[in-house]
This record gives structure tokens, C-alpha cells and sequence, in this order.
């Protein structure tokens, strides 16, 4: 029987409920910090529901596409997405995310477990550090904005590695790099999240690896909480 034959036999076993607290938990994350909510989906899926790590990042992946479109969707209606920004991000997120997920697949155990060490370490010291300074400009066009064409590419693969959406790294780029605004920059780093994690997903499920089904339950789920904590 094949590997992803038994993922999904396991997958069946699963209390649908522990997605749901999965989603809840991803969906308050995404909407107060921008972060797309994969820092919490990965670890909760290797410890609740015993998915290897391979399995919880493409699941992770997949899952974000929901809850940053319902996070960006809320701080749009705000006012507060840069498509500017957005624009390279996205580009450069979405090649990467297509090249990650490819060498998911591929990638040992262990370099998946290392590589979400060192993304979630990064994150979480920048919770604990908080935003940079608030600033009241706007993010003008311009060839500097070029720069986030790389940085996209690097976040994308990262994110298709770790089941990370990138918005620890997105975040302090727009504000400390581009003078954005906080709201402004989580708002954007979510917008950019949404296609990354759809295209990054896809490909990683085309390639055996995640659970539609169980991103699908993690996603919704965590619908509501993202775009009230958003609001907020």
C-alpha cells in the first residue's frame, strides 16, 4: 500500500474537532499579526493528528489560503493593502512557492524540521520584539519596490518548505525596509499570502504530499476568528 494511501486512511481516524481548535488557533493569528496562522497549523498537526512533518507543511500550505484571504479581505476594506508592495511580493512569493513545493517532495525529514526551527525562531522573536515604529506615509512607486522581487522568491521557498506563510519576514520588510505603516504591511503580507499559498498548495498536492480535506477543515474553520481579530 503506498504511503499516501495510508496518510489518508489515518487521515480518516482523525476527530475532525482537533482541526477545528487547529483553525481557530491559525485563524487569530493570521488576522492580529498578519502572519498567515502555518507557525501554528505545522507543530498542531505533527502533535495532534500525527502527521509527519512532510504531510503538515503541504497541509499547512494549503490551509492558509482561506484564512489570509479572509484577513486581507478585512484590512482591505480598511484601506490598508499596498498593491505596490504587493504586486513584486506576490511575484516573487509565487515563483517561489512553485519551486518550494517541488523540492518538498524531495527534501529529508530532518532539513523540513531544521528549516521550520529556524522560520518559527524568527517568528516568534519578532512577536516578542512587536512592530517597528509606526509611521503615517503611505508606500509611493518606485524602482526600489523592485527589491521585493527577490525577497519574495526567497520567502516563497521558505514557505513551501515550512508550511509557513512568510509574513514574519513580510512584515518588518515593508515596515522597517519600506516605511509602510503596520496595518498596512499585514494587510499586504496577507494579500500576498493568498495566491502563494494556492499555487505553492496545489503544486505540493499534485505532488502527493498534504491533505485537501484537512486544510479545507483547518481553513474554514479559522474563517470567522481571522477576519473579527483583523477588525480589531
Amino acid at each position: 500500500m503506498s504511503e499516501n494511501a495510508a496518510d489518508e486512511r489515518t487521515l480518516d481516524g482523525v476527530p475532525w474537532a482537533k482541526l477545528v481548535i487547529i483553525g481557530l488557533v491559525a485563524g487569530a493569528l493570521s488576522g492580529l499579526f498578519g502572519l498567515g496562522g502555518g507557525v501554528a497549523i505545522v507543530p498542531l498537526l505533527v502533535t495532534l493528528v500525527k502527521f509527519d512533518q512532510r504531510q503538515a507543511v503541504a497541509t499547512s500550505l494549503l490551509a492558509l489560503a482561506p484564512l489570509s484571504v479572509a484577513g486581507a479581505a478585512s484590512y482591505a476594506w480598511h484601506g490598508q493593502v499596498n498593491l505596490w508592495m504587493a504586486v513584486p511580493l506576490a511575484v516573487g512569493c509565487m515563483t517561489g512557492a512553485w519551486l518550494g513545493a517541488s523540492l518538498l517532495g524531495r527534501a529529508p525529514l530532518a532539513l523540513l524540521r531544521w528549516a521550520y526551527a529556524a522560520v518559527s525562531t524568527a517568528t516568534a522573536v519578532y512577536l516578542l520584539v512587536g512592530p517597528a515604529p509606526q509611521v503615517s506615509s503611505d508606500v509611493e512607486p518606485g524602482w526600489p519596490l523592485l527589491w521585493l522581487l527577490p525577497i519574495g522568491l526567497a520567502i516563497g521557498v521558505l514557505s513551501a518548505l515550512t508550511g509557513i506563510g512568510g509574513g514574519a519576514v513580510m512584515v518588518p520588510v515593508m515596515q522597517l525596509g519600506f516605511a509602510a505603516p503596520a496595518a498596512m504591511a499585514k494587510g499586504t503580507s496577507l494579500l500576498v499570502i493568498t495566491p502563494t499559498s494556492i499555487l505553492g498548495g496545489a503544486r505540493a498536492l499534485r505532488k502527493g504530499n498534504g491533505s485537501l480535506r484537512a486544510s479545507l477543515w483547518i481553513g474554514c474553520s479559522g474563517w470567522d476568528i481571522a477576519i473579527s481579530k483583523a477588525s480589531s
